[in-house]
């Protein structure tokens, strides 16, 4: 086997140029997966002891889905935007663009969909460090498992969110404008007093 620096160079530099081709190749039909991706309308919640955590997704159209990840403080009720979210299906691609608070210079970040599969939607950034990949699987009707890999302080990290579908859509208004989250409501088992007049 060759081993000499021009080689390793020249490997790198062809595998990093063809990378991205070969990512975006491994889907088929584009359009029927995005539209598969309609389930994604709605509101999913994610109850953790720093507050209730939201992603709200909406069709703007037949070629964009829209979404925010918010989230809501448990010891005031503050709705704290987490994330813009875009789902765009473009020719025979669809790519996942996250604007994260106060990261990469509240710019967009790009996730193109390689794999569409029983394990779910995965999206991925290679040149991205943390995450360089994002899958969504739908855990039934009722459950949305989303799971971040990516490379942070010299180590590989993953993290995963299990959502619950909101099928009440007053109800998940009703908690963003009043501010309450089911980790106060587990932790006392009371609304709060301006709210229930107790």
């Amino acid at each position: 086997m060759i081993h000499t620096p021009r080689f390793r160079f020249l490997f790198f530099f062809l595998a990093s140029f063809l990378s991205p081709f070969f990512l975006s190749a491994q889907i088929e039909d584009a359009p029927a997966i995005f539209r598969e991706l309609r389930v994604l309308d709605g509101i999913w919640f994610m109850p953790t002891d720093r507050g209730d955590r939201l992603e709200i997704w909406r069709i703007a159209d037949d070629s964009t889905y829209l979404g925010r990840g918010l989230r809501i403080k448990p010891e005031n009720g503050d709705t704290v935007t987490l994330e813009t979210l875009r789902l765009e299906l473009r020719g025979d691609s669809i790519t996942y663009y996250a604007i994260a608070r106060g990261q990469n210079r509240n710019k967009p970040v790009p996730f193109r969909l390689t794999t569409a599969d029983y394990e779910g939607y995965l999206f991925e950034n290679p040149q991205h460090d943390d995450p360089k990949k994002i899958r969504y699987r739908l855990l039934g009707n009722r459950e949305m498992q989303v799971t971040t890999e990516g490379y942070r302080n010299g180590r590989t990290v993953s993290d995963e969110y299990v959502f619950e579908r909101e099928f009440t859509p007053g109800a998940a208004e009703f908690r963003l404008r009043i501010g309450i989250n089911a980790s106060s409501l587990i932790g006392t088992g009371q609304f709060p007093a301006d709210i229930s007049g107790a």
